[in-house]
């Protein structure tokens, strides 16, 4: 067990002071990593102490929440976790007393923390900020707008009447000017008005989130109490898990992948809605966005109870936003009702791209172990044998990947590098840090370790070495040589060839997206050189499977994807 940084009698001598500190902050951080022994109390104890300080110094002030934040999740006993958390509302109250002075220092120092009280603003999605300005009209607008008047003017001539439109061009060279030329007595904000005006034209959904993307439009959004900030984003209630014991930073991942899970809580149509809401707001506060919290199909979220106080929400995406033939599902982590981290799973055959991102307040906890319940979770749920870090996710590209040290993260895992010599590399350089603690790899090293794929085999049996890119290398290439290129005689023909090939003499009661699903796997299918093998069950079960990603569930279609032996011996032996 780590010793505790400092003595119980040294808590007692910390200097007095009127107002919360640099060296409070430290000490406290310190503490809230240490288990066991007289840890909790001592933490009640500073808990105490801080509870009499002003907190007058906004950087302080920000510390202070997160450490609280920390203690909540990994709270060694009642006392302590009640503590810490009348601690976190007096600090959404001096949060709160700090907005309603309308100091605009003050506003502009805590703009972008994501803490209850204080406002974000950032670019968000079409869907995303509709449904800001949906759910909290009185709270969210438009700071600005950083179009040009051109573009204003574009959007003019797709989404107003002809009849209108020569004049409002002629006029209108900014989107206030809109506002104030065209909005009449709408009771709408400008906001609502904007997205109504988009979302009422026949526009596919990558035409008008193009248009919408082009407004360059910085919504601004004030925080209060019963919103889903950083302060106060919660998942479902839940019994308080206490850490009586040093946390695990250190979890056989390959036993912790393996163990079995239980059945997902069952939860009401409110739950789910109150799911999406927690991610979307805790993203938004945050300035990120994943598309399958954006595009959450509401009814498929499922929420599941692992191990140690730890949740895991899965986010499946609605059917019209669904990749043509891998899913992707994201995740919320929480930790005793915190949300603690985030990310998400491309699943392909029993393959998955996998990546998470902690929490900033979280760092320095159990990570590695959240992590190996999300895997657990994929594993069990959703039946991958394979995981997948991209480059991009350790450092290419990403300074804070290799300032962070993921790479590692991942490699401590059981994650390795798909290339033999990286691997030997790091092996090399892992060995050496195991020697001698204050050893740190090289940048020179790092960026050549990061150039490659990281890859967790749970089980070497089945399908899980396609890349869902060589189905689309393969698609291009196809197209290019029987087609000369010609997309949409490729489309037309190739589409009534699959239809033939799999019995589907009418498909009038397919919908639209099934349609659309069909196009997609009528191009994939024209690749296999094994169709004339397949028998009237390998048929039955492709156009099932379709149907199921253009419209039913994504757990199935998963687990039906990875049992049709036809279809993934096909897909085996595509190559880049």
């Amino acid at each position: 067990m780590l010793q505790p940084y400092i003595e119980m009698d040294e808590v007692i001598k910390t200097p007095a002071t009127n107002s919360l500190n640099s060296d409070f902050i430290k000490h406290l951080r310190l503490a809230s990593n240490h288990f066991g022994g007289d840890s909790a109390q001592m933490k009640i104890e500073l808990l105490k102490k801080a509870a009499h300080f002003n907190i007058s110094n906004i950087k302080f002030h920000v510390q202070y929440h997160d450490c609280l934040l920390f203690l909540l999740a990994y709270a060694e006993n009642k006392k302590l976790f009640d503590l810490a958390n009348a601690e976190l509302l007096r600090v959404a109250a001096i949060t709160r007393q700090y907005s309603e002075r309308k100091n605009e220092r003050l506003q502009i120092q805590l703009t972008g923390t994501g803490m209850a009280f204080t406002q974000v603003n950032v670019a968000f999605s079409f869907d995303m900020a509709k449904w800001l300005a949906n759910s909290f009209p009185h709270d969210v607008s438009i700071m600005e707008c950083d179009a040009g008047s051109e573009v204003i003017k574009d959007l003019i001539r797709i989404s107003f009447p002809k009849a209108e439109a020569e004049f409002l061009i002629k006029k209108i060279v900014s989107l206030e000017d809109l506002f104030k030329e065209a909005k009449g007595e709408s009771r709408l904000t400008d906001l609502q008005w904007l997205l109504k005006l988009i979302s009422e034209k026949n526009l596919t959904d990558e035409i008008r989130d193009h248009l919408y993307d082009s407004l360059k439009i910085y919504v601004q959004w004030h925080l209060n109490e019963s919103m889903p900030s950083r302060t106060f984003a919660r998942s479902l209630p839940r019994k308080i898990f206490y850490q009586e014991r040093e946390i695990n930073r250190h979890p056989d991942a390959a036993k912790s992948i393996l163990k079995p899970i239980t059945r997902p809580v069952e939860i009401s149509s409110i739950e789910k809605n109150s799911l999406v809401e927690t991610a979307r707001g805790i993203l938004c506060t945050l300035q990120r966005e994943t598309d399958p919290v954006t595009y959450a199909d509401v009814n498929a979220v499922q929420f599941f109870s692992m191990d140690r106080g730890v949740d895991i929400a899965l986010y499946p995406m609605i059917v019209e936003r669904r990749l043509p033939f891998d899913s992707y599902i994201g995740y919320i982590a929480f930790k005793n009702r915190l949300p603690v981290a985030y990310g998400g799973g491309w699943i392909f055959q029993q393959r998955s791209k996998i990546g998470v991102h902690v929490f900033e307040p979280y760092r320095g906890g159990e990570s590695a172990f959240i992590f190996c319940q999300i895997l657990r979770l994929y594993h069990n749920h959703y039946g991958v044998n394979r995981f997948v870090v991209e480059p991009y996710q350790i450092g290419k590209n990403n300074a804070e990947g290799i300032k962070s040290g993921a790479f590692w993260f991942y490699y401590r895992l059981g994650f390795l590098p798909v290339k033999e010599e990286l691997r030997m590399l790091a092996a090399t350089e892992y060995e050496r840090i195991l020697e001698d603690k204050g050893y740190r790899s090289s940048l020179k090293e790092m960026k050549k370790l990061i150039l490659s794929n990281l890859e967790l085999v749970c089980d070497e049996t089945g399908h899980h070495h396609t890349d869902v890119s060589f189905v689309s290398e393969a698609v291009t290439k196809m197209i290019n040589s029987r087609f000369q290129g010609d997309r949409m005689n490729a489309e037309t023909t190739i589409f009534r060839e699959i239809q033939k090939f799999l019995r589907m003499d009418n498909i009038s009661s397919f919908s639209r997206w099934e349609q659309r699903s069909m196009k997609n796997f009528s191009l994939l299918l024209s690749t296999f050189t094994n169709l004339p093998q397949w028998n009237e069950t390998d048929r039955r079960k492709m156009v099932e499977l379709i149907r199921m990603k253009g419209g039913g569930s994504e757990w199935n279609y998963i687990r039906q994807f990875q049992k049709h032996r036809a279809l993934n011996e096909a897909l085996s032996n595509l190559k880049p």
